[in-house]
């Protein structure tokens, strides 16, 4: 008996099944695993890259539609921290106390005597005193003063009816700390919001210069919701203050702001950021 030499290219797989019935289904399993292996990760990789691919293809299309549906200037104007400045409380004189102390007896001693022994006190109404006093109570219309909200008089706030805070309270302007109810803006702080988007065009001369700052303006806001006396507290520069002054100057009547349930002329601060993106 002859010995035959073994093929070669035997791998491991030959070895394991020499001498077994190859044709079970193992063999064939165990021989098509490397390539169905490569395959699902080819394919897998495909998916993956093309998930990628759409994503980042609906985000530039996106853009592209939002971009057409913009006005030709780019959307480069956000407006926003519009927190008012507030003032600080102004210090009032303290004033002289009218009534001087006096020296009180805190614990009383108590003494119990019958009825007979116990003194009369003065000083105290019966009910029939009380409701003898009182029967004029509302029996005729009482007139009161409105010649409108009381004015700061030397630090301190004047009375209704006095002269010099009815003739002061016309011209007055009042800040934040000073009302109970502040002005706005028709439809509230989003709706001015979206006007000063609209309005607001970013300056050519601070697109140029890379100017991206806030732009901090006063204005007064009067009894009948008309603006007045705008001021620049902030500028960047690059025309972004005359911009905001201008949009301003256009804005429709707000509610006007109110001091003692009356219309009064109050100061507001508008912040209106400008950003480059």
């Amino acid at each position: 008996m002859t010995h035959q030499p073994q093929p070669s290219g035997r791998d491991l797989l030959d070895i394991v099944f020499e001498n077994r019935n190859q044709a079970y289904g193992a063999y064939a399993l165990r021989r098509s695993y490397p390539a169905n292996l490569a395959r699902a990760l080819g394919t897998g990789i495909l998916l993956l890259t093309a998930f990628i691919s759409a994503v980042h293809l609906a985000t530039l299309l996106g853009k592209r539609v939002a971009r057409s549906q913009a006005s030709d200037d780019p959307v480069i104007f956000t407006a926003s921290d519009f927190s008012r400045v507030q003032q600080p409380l102004p210090e009032l004189p303290k004033a002289a106390s009218a009534v001087p102390s006096k020296a009180v007896q805190r614990f009383v001693p108590l003494v119990v005597v019958a009825d007979e022994q116990a003194p009369e006190l003065e000083g105290n109404a019966t009910i029939a005193d009380l409701t003898q006093s009182n029967s004029t109570v509302g029996a005729t219309n009482q007139t009161g003063v409105s010649d409108g909200p009381p004015d700061l008089v030397d630090g301190l706030v004047g009375t209704f009816g006095s002269d010099k805070a009815g003739a002061s309270s016309e011209s007055t302007v009042y800040e934040a700390v000073d009302v109970q109810k502040m002005p706005s803006f028709p439809g509230g702080e989003q709706e001015l919001l979206r006007y000063l988007a609209r309005h607001i065009q970013y300056p050519t001369a601070a697109r140029v210069a890379g100017i991206a700052s806030q732009a901090v303006v006063s204005f007064v806001v009067n009894a009948d919701g008309s603006i007045s006396e705008i001021a620049v507290l902030k500028d960047p520069g690059g025309g972004c203050g005359k911009e905001v002054v201008r949009v301003v100057s256009a804005m429709p009547h707000w509610m006007p702001g109110e001091a003692n349930g009356h219309p009064v002329r109050v100061r507001f601060f508008l912040p209106v950021r400008f950003e480059l993106r």
